[in-house]
Formats: structure tokens, sequence, C-alpha cells
């Protein structure tokens, strides 16, 4: 097994966790991870079906992540690709839940969060960097 192989062979099942919860089950998603939500049926309806949309969207994009990575560990023409795409993705990531952490505007659960994103990330740097 190669780095690449063993790199996307740990983001995708994280990948797959994440976009099969957040596609399909974004409230209990969302309550499990500490969210603070209100009482089912005391939201407001427009604030709702705006919430479950985003993380759907989210959701389905973490899926679409997901299966291309499974792809690139067994494609060497387009892991490079995407293995660039993931430091991106990654990058943001780090950044939006470093932001989230410093303003206490999330729940701990997501800070904890820093650590995988920013780990993947600079693992997937390194080997942009030093290809195997």
């Amino acid at each position: 097994m190669t780095q690449l192989q063993l790199f996307f062979g740990v983001a995708t099942p994280i990948a797959l966790f994440f976009g099969i919860s957040i596609t399909f089950a974004p409230v209990r998603w969302a309550r499990l991870f500490g969210w603070p939500l209100p009482p089912a049926g005391q939201e407001r309806r427009d604030e709702r079906n705006l919430t479950l949309y985003f993380a759907r969207c989210l959701g389905v994009t973490v899926l679409a992540f997901a299966l291309i990575a499974l792809r690139a560990a067994f494609d060497p023409r387009g892991s490079r690709l995407f293995l660039w795409f993931g430091v991106l993705m990654g990058t943001g990531l780090t950044l939006v839940h470093i932001f989230g952490a410093l303003r206490r505007a999330q729940p701990a659960s997501e800070t904890w969060e820093i650590l995988m994103y920013g780990g993947m990330t600079i693992w997937g740097a390194f080997l942009l960097a030093y290809p195997s």
C-alpha cells in the first residue's frame, strides 16, 4: 500500500461518515455534535428549511469528495490533482473551524475537528511535496 492509498484510505471513511450523516440526518448529526437547537416545533419554518437545505448540500458535496477519494486511491494519474483539491478543502475547513473556535460560536466537538482537518491537510501537503 502506498502513502497515497493510505491517505485516501483514511480520508474516505471519514468523509463517508460525515457525508451520510449530514445528508440524511442533519438535525440528529447537529445534536450529536453538540449544536444547540430549539426544541422540535419551536424553530421558525423558514430557518429550519434553509438549515436543512445547506446541510444536505454540504453532505452531498462531502459524499462526492469521498467517492472521488476512493477512486483516486487506485488511479495515480488523477490522484495528485485530487490531492490538491483535498489540501485546499482541508485548509479552508481548518480555517473555518479556527474562526468558529475564536468566536466561541461552535461546540467543543467542532473545535476538536481542527486537529483532524489540520492533520489531514498537513499530511496531504507532505504527500504533494514528497511524492512516493
